[in-house]
């Protein structure tokens, strides 16, 4: 495996491996980066939603009132049945800080494919802010609550402080997550281009 700053060296990089013998294929990591995704509801309709599903008593952590998304999914009454205890979810992501008061103790030991080493942690905040999303402890009057406040978090480190990488690396959290035993993988990243590896991981 080679890493290269440009398509020029690519192509020749990945022309000399074609020529060795016993290459059955090459393939090249393309760039990815933080998923500029808007929420697709206005406030508006968000306001009209948090309206009809008052119904079930909304926990009390400080910022409860604007998860219009838990207000949807009717969060506080799923929890009845189920709040994702014994789930662990990997964050694919820029890492996450285990420290967070939101979700000290529910972060396991994760893995850094930006710098290859085990400390997953956040240098840019959106690992964090996704793991949140997923698993913020409810109930604890601050911050928001993650829809899955019982869920444990697996770190896997494969985007930069910048909130970019590449999807070999991608590729490679994603098995090793599975590895470790991860239920459930969130990618919240985009690229451009289709990419083998990628498919090759999730598949």
């Amino acid at each position: 495996t080679e890493t290269v700053d440009s398509k020029k060296d690519a192509v020749g990089v990945a022309s000399e491996a074609i020529d060795q013998h016993g290459s059955a294929a090459v393939s090249l990591a393309n760039p990815i980066s933080i998923a500029g995704v808007t929420e697709g509801v206005s406030s508006s309709s968000a306001a009209t939603v948090a309206k009809k599903k008052r119904k079930s008593k909304r926990s009390n952590d400080t910022l409860r009132r604007q998860q219009w998304a838990l207000d949807r999914l009717r969060a506080e009454k799923m929890w009845r049945k189920s709040s994702g205890r014994r789930v662990v979810v990997a964050v694919i992501d820029t890492g996450v800080q285990a420290n967070h008061p939101d979700l000290k103790g529910r972060v396991l030991k994760g893995r850094d494919f930006v710098d290859g080493d085990r400390s997953a942690s956040d240098r840019n905040g959106h690992g964090t802010h996704i793991a949140g999303i997923v698993a913020a402890r409810a109930n604890n009057r601050r911050g928001i609550a993650g829809l899955a406040p019982s869920a444990r978090i697996l770190p896997v480190r494969v985007l930069d402080s910048a909130g970019n990488g590449n999807t070999l690396n991608a590729a490679r959290g994603i098995v090793w997550a599975v590895n470790k035993g991860a239920d459930v993988i969130n990618l919240s990243f985009a690229g451009n281009q289709v990419d083998t590896q990628m498919q090759a991981a999730v598949d």
